[in-house]
């Protein structure tokens, strides 16, 4: 059962749909607003799911996921962080909508791709949270886009520096050990 299915479930009264759409998007999720803010995370977490609820049984939202992760992104802005502004080069192609982590030629391991990631997240916030959404929510380049309320090029663009920056860093977590 898709997401906007189990919404309009909810809607109606239906509890378990509402469990199912939570316990199908928890983990990624709170690893996403752990990477963001680490010490209000599960504040955070409790308070967009909160307001997840009350939002989708009021009325039909198009992507409940994108919602979420607009919710929670809105919240970890609303901490007074600020992100830094990226000069981004225009005369690089824009990323392909298909696009995955291309081939870092390096035997990764989960706690190395952990660190890089965290290291992503605190340095360059903009660039993790396309890359969290692109490649571990799935969403397309349109959706991520509208998600986080940017352009669509900038998205693309952000996603090759994210992953630029996600293959240096595990390139020198690599060399350390």
């Amino acid at each position: 059962m898709t997401d906007d299915e189990l919404a309009a479930k909810y809607r109606k009264g239906d509890a378990e749909a509402f469990t199912t759409l939570y316990h199908r998007h928890k983990d990624v999720f709170y690893t996403y607003l752990r990477n963001r803010a680490p010490a209000e995370a599960d504040d955070i977490f409790q308070e967009a799911y909160m307001k997840f609820a009350e939002a989708i049984s009021k009325r039909d939202i198009a992507y409940p996921r994108a919602y979420l992760y607009t919710i929670g992104l809105n919240l970890v802005r609303n901490l007074g962080r600020r992100k830094p502004t990226v000069a981004l080069d225009e005369s690089e192609e824009l990323a392909d909508e298909n696009a995955a982590i291309p081939d870092l030629d390096l035997e990764l391991e989960q706690e190395e791709l952990r660190e890089a990631m965290a290291l992503l997240a605190v340095n360059r916030p903009a660039f993790y949270d396309v890359l969290h959404l692109r490649v571990f929510e799935e969403l397309s380049f349109d959706a991520v886009a509208a998600t986080l309320e940017r352009n669509r090029n900038t998205v693309t663009a952000q996603y090759r520096y994210a992953l630029r920056h996600l293959r240096r860093y595990i390139e020198e977590i690599h060399d350390r050990a």
